[in-house]
């Protein structure tokens, strides 16, 4: 099944490159302008000059945020800010981070996984891709021949062997422990030795491998591989290029938070919003709550008090406070559900928000007059505002739920999940020019 190594990660040096903390960057997908612009102020080795570098007004073929990107690594690497590890490690990651004014911890492992195409089951998605994004990451792999920000990845670990291989790590002194601008903390060991990674490996090699975060990275390390592999025929199995670096996680672990994205709704008849009410009762249990002033997650904690056994949605907008939805019945809404399409696919709350709410009782294709937030108070703001007619809230779907899906070869329909909070990138980057 899965094939884990352990590789010589290239990490930054701190006596060159100063705090870590002040060089590490959340994966671009989730970069905006402002931030862009505040973490190249941040440091001249911040990594986001590589993963998301600024464009300029004369970029051309020879010089672009691309090229600039290789030639960062290049510079940082002869100044000694950057080093490459002299021995293979598995690298365990500790993620300090707060969730609903809770601390917590998410343990991963950073390892380099073999590519395997999606159809072989090894490797399993669980969301489709959008072309503009992966034609963009292929543009700085090719520059760098680098990993910068890993794959986030989910696997079982039902006997233990896993964590117990990571107390073991723990056990040891840690590489570094630092703390980020955005008010999460890290800690990261490196395990060289051979014996803890043949039985790391070995746990792995019996199991397929859950994407969760990053499938624009790995679908883009995939074409990358296939054009190393024509350039060079003669190259072995362990070319760095047939591997891409994740960040290993626990699907059952309590650090793994999986957020719900709530749809926006607009451009409803008054027809369709006044009857609305009576054709949600066709199939579901409504039940009206009162909203005086919501509060933070005060909406999503009325939802996943409901009986998680059944599908539960949330309305705003579709009179004072919010709906609670109920489906009754699946058996009620199969014939509204896709044929192809799995039976765990048919179970997610968002499946049955998308094709029996938005389209077949709304009337809505995918997309039209649909926009997405996490946040369940912004929603409740913006049909407050009027900018919006409704808005329908979801729970966060289950890891488990997600696994099934993959495990079915199907997706999930889109912005499903958001994984929370955003694997960090800078804490280790992998060459893809040598062998692992």
């Amino acid at each position: 099944m899965a094939e884990v190594r352990p590789f010589r990660g290239i990490r930054f040096v701190p006596a060159v490159a100063g705090d870590i903390g002040g060089v590490i960057c959340p994966p671009y997908d989730v970069i905006d302008p402002d931030m862009q612009r505040t973490l190249h102020a941040r440091s001249p080795y911040n990594i986001v000059r590589v993963e998301y570098g600024l464009t300029r007004p004369g970029d051309s073929e020879a010089d672009n945020r691309y090229t600039r990107a290789a030639a960062c690594l290049g510079q940082w690497a002869a100044e000694g800010a950057l080093r490459r590890d002299r021995l293979p490690a598995f690298y365990l990651h500790h993620h300090h981070f707060t969730y609903q004014d809770r601390p917590r911890t998410r343990r991963s492992v950073f390892a380099a996984v073999r590519i395997e195409e999606f159809d072989k089951g090894i490797v399993r998605p669980h969301e489709g891709t959008a072309a503009v994004f992966k034609a963009d990451r292929l543009k700085l792999i090719r520059a760098t021949h680098a990993n910068t920000s890993p794959v986030l990845a989910m696997y079982c670990d039902p006997g233990g062997a896993v964590a117990a291989v990571m107390e073991e790590m723990e056990s040891a002194p840690p590489l570094f422990n630092l703390a980020s601008a955005e008010g999460e903390s890290h800690t990261l060991w490196a395990m060289q030795d051979e014996g803890q990674q043949r039985r790391l490996s070995a746990v792995f090699d019996r199991q397929g491998i859950y994407i969760a975060d990053g499938h624009h990275r790995y679908e883009t390390g995939l074409a990358y591989r296939n054009e190393r592999r024509a350039a060079s025929p003669a190259a072995g199995d362990s070319a760095a290029f047939n591997f891409i670096m994740m960040s290993l996680v626990e699907l059952s672990a309590p650090g793994v938070i999986v957020l719900p994205t709530h749809r926006l709704v607009r451009g409803l008849d008054d027809g369709s919003l006044a009857s609305l009410r009576d054709r949600l009762a066709r199939y579901f249990e409504v039940e009206p709550h009162r909203l005086d002033s919501p509060r933070a997650n005060m909406l999503a904690t009325a939802l996943r008090a409901e009986d998680r056994r059944h599908v539960t949605l949330g309305v705003l907008g579709a009179g004072a406070g919010m709906l609670v939805l109920r489906l009754r019945d699946h058996r009620a809404v199969a014939n509204l559900m896709p044929a192809e399409r799995s039976e765990a696919y048919r179970k997610l709350d968002v499946s049955v928000l998308h094709h029996v709410i938005l389209q077949h009782i709304l009337g809505l294709s995918e997309g039209q007059n649909i926009s997405y937030t996490r946040s369940d108070i912004e929603a409740w703001q913006r049909v407050a505002a009027g900018e919006f007619q409704l808005a329908f809230l979801l729970n966060p779907v289950d890891a488990h739920a997600i696994k099934a899906v993959a495990g079915a070869a199907d997706k999930m329909p889109q912005k499903s999940t958001y994984f929370y909070p955003k694997a960090p990138t800078g804490l280790v980057l992998n060459c893809l020019d040598d062998e692992i």
